[in-house]
């Protein structure tokens, strides 16, 4: 199987798990990669089209195919995907977006924040594409791919003045995620949310925040590393299998 024909194989899904095609692309990935950023560019390009196709998904495909490839080039494209107006994104990917899409982002990036500060702070984007990108940056954290000091200060800039100073997901998913970092050295500005009313106390008691200063850091942080959700993406069979039952 070439790549044009494990790439025209995978335009479509009739709901079956196209497990013979994706592992071809593996085992040709130097060949593959041009063609799946190809894939990845058209449709952006072309994104009326796509959207008026039915059970076209090479896109995802091609997502997650590059994602465990750690190809860095894909980055500023699905930056670019994420970034279509309106509900474009959530009709692309769907579930995808608090499933993968954080283990996606945080595996092209390959330790490059810009595209994920970008995404972060588009108060035009889909909340969860912004909260996904939180947590690429974690998943870098645990990956030793972005120093925890460097997180802590791009987040204390988040809560001082890159964020819009109004209660959303963004701010809860930043408080959960700064607790999950282990909150200590932004405690300051952890309060300062929560009497804004920029943090939801009750989709994130500060209980939280007091609960992982008790537990201790050493404690959070290795909670981090063995929780699955912050991972790379290393097996695109069993994620989109996963994705498709």
């Amino acid at each position: 199987m070439n790549t044009q024909d494990i790439i025209k194989a995978l335009e479509r899904t009739d709901g079956s798990f196209p497990g013979k095609e994706i592992t071809a692309a593996r085992e040709q990935k130097n060949e593959i990669i041009p063609a799946l950023l190809e894939l990845l560019k058209n449709t952006v390009r072309n994104i009326d089209q796509v959207r008026s196709e039915e059970n076209y998904f090479a896109y995802i495909y091609a997502m997650f195919l590059l994602a465990e490839f750690r190809e860095k080039r894909a980055l500023n494209t699905i930056v670019d995907l994420l970034s279509l107006p309106g509900e474009t994104t959530w009709e692309l990917i769907g579930d995808i977006m608090t499933e993968d899409l954080g283990r996606i982002l945080a595996s092209v990036s390959c330790g490059e924040c810009a595209g994920l500060e970008k995404l972060i702070e588009n108060e035009d984007l889909d909340e969860l594409v912004r909260a996904a990108a939180i947590d690429a940056m974690l998943i870098l954290l645990v990956k030793e791919e972005l120093p925890r000091e460097d997180l802590i200060t791009y987040f204390r800039s988040l809560y001082q003045s890159r964020l819009k100073k109004e209660g959303s997901l963004v701010w809860n998913h930043l408080v959960v995620s700064s607790i999950n970092i282990y909150p200590e050295e932004l405690l300051e500005q952890i309060k300062e949310a929560y009497l804004q009313e920029l943090a939801d106390e009750e989709f994130i008691p500060y209980q939280y925040v007091e609960d992982a200063l008790l537990s201790g850091k050493e404690t959070v942080l290795g909670w981090l590393e063995n929780n699955p959700d912050y991972s790379l993406v290393t097996d695109s069979i069993s994620d989109i299998g996963r994705w498709l039952s």
